[in-house]
């Protein structure tokens, strides 16, 4: 994620960009022994967003799981709160209703 983060900044910097700045870009980089052009920079960081975002894709759809939809009450951080505790009472072995105990002292 960090590079398609990354990718769609630089690209969204790039965008931003007046033709001055553009033609700057370039030669900053034909100094460095780099020659490109402002469309392959933009396009290099459009490929970075969309190969990143497949890669994704790729890998949330090999997960062996379902979302969850959770109609109950309290905001997001708290429902993951909770289910963190229940992992934690999980893995510990310990009877639930002993742990509530625990926890509500």
């Amino acid at each position: 994620m960090k590079e398609v983060r990354e990718s769609a900044e630089y690209l969204k910097r790039l965008l931003a960009m007046t033709e001055d700045e553009r033609d700057l870009l370039v030669d900053r980089y034909a100094a460095q022994g780099y020659y490109t052009t402002f469309v392959r920079e933009v396009e290099k960081a459009l490929n970075g967003v969309v190969d990143g975002t497949r890669e994704l894709d790729t890998f949330m759809n090999k997960l062996q799981c379902q979302p969850i939809i959770y109609t109950g009450e309290g905001d997001t951080q708290q429902v993951i709160d909770m289910l963190e505790r229940l992992l934690a009472l999980y893995q510990s072995g310990a009877p639930a209703a002993d742990q509530r105990r625990a926890v509500g002292s």
